[in-house]
């Protein structure tokens, strides 16, 4: 007869507490049952925080990434080489305004007058 190492008990309120955090978080969403969860509900949490750490990208997806980032790098590069004066401002491409006031005739900032009298 084989013998197994007993299961740890856990008690009620820490159960419950664990089972209340467990729908809380709905670590159910990412796949991870509740009897996995209590047997490692910390690294459980961190799969929730940061739901890459757990499962790493698959040789195909890896093959894919790496495409897509030298797509990425290449229209940045092209984009740089069109518009040399570019600058990126929260991932935003901005280029620089080249605009000047218009002065008028008479050498003022614009032809426009205030209307009221007032010149």
């Amino acid at each position: 007869m084989i013998e197994t190492a007993p299961t740890p008990m856990i008690s009620d309120a820490l159960l419950h507490a664990l089972a209340d955090e467990y729908l809380m978080l709905n670590v159910g969403a990412y796949g991870i049952a509740f009897d996995e969860y209590l047997a490692d509900p910390a690294s459980a949490r961190a799969h929730v925080q940061d739901p890459h750490s757990r499962c790493p990208l698959l040789p195909e997806q890896e093959a894919v990434q790496e495409r897509v980032d030298a797509a990425e790098a290449d229209a940045e590069r092209a984009l740089l080489r069109e518009h040399p004066g570019c600058e990126c401002r929260g991932g935003a491409h901005i280029e620089p305004l080249h605009h000047h006031t218009y002065h008028g005739f008479d050498g003022r900032r614009s032809m426009f007058r205030r209307q009221g009298g007032a010149s």
